[in-house]
């Protein structure tokens, strides 16, 4: 760890915000590739002109190592544009 990176105490809850525009596929996507996982699943807003919306993804993660791994899965997602 380096000066400028934060120190963060893990196992904790861990929040990913997703973007896309087909929720049926992204909950679908997210499902397949957190499965076997407790995760918690819920639609956070939508665009002011109905195109985009975001899912708030939440589960427990055991270290940066990986919280990174579920952060390239996530990414990965055909369905998903953008994760945060």
């Amino acid at each position: 760890m380096t000066a400028s990176e934060p120190h963060i105490d893990y196992p904790r809850s861990w929040q990913f915000t997703l973007f896309g525009s087909d929720e049926d596929a992204m909950r679908a996507d997210v499902e397949r590739v957190l499965a076997g996982r407790r995760f918690t699943l819920d639609f956070s807003r939508r665009s002011s002109g109905g195109k985009y919306l975001s899912l708030m993804v939440e589960l427990e993660v055991g270290g940066s190592a990986e919280r990174d791994f579920v952060w390239n899965q996530l990414h990965g997602l055909d369905s998903v544009i953008h994760v945060l």
